[in-house]
């Protein structure tokens, strides 16, 4: 996977981020998500998958690669908790 060699290299650099109320320095939050070609119903679906992982990893801390589940059952938990953060 390539978002994990990314997250690294950017952390390394150590960018400041003074006005930033989180830390001193850039911080990375990645949601990902993938599927197989034909179990995704759109784009649009997979996109939305991995902006559900996006505020997951927000919401525990940020910092981090989070990928979104393969259950749907999974997924709705985690939208929940996104929706409910973002509130």
């Amino acid at each position: 996977m390539i978002c994990p060699l990314l997250f690294e290299r950017i952390l390394a650099l150590n960018l400041p981020h003074e006005a930033s109320p989180v830390a001193s320095h850039v911080t990375l939050s990645f949601g990902v998500s993938s599927s197989e070609p034909a179990s995704v119903s759109s784009p649009a679906e997979l996109i939305r998958t991995s902006d559900i992982a996006l505020y997951e990893a927000k919401r525990c801390g940020r910092d981090q690669i989070v990928a979104a589940p393969k259950t749907a059952a999974d997924l709705d938990r985690v939208s929940e908790g996104a929706r409910m953060e973002n509130f």
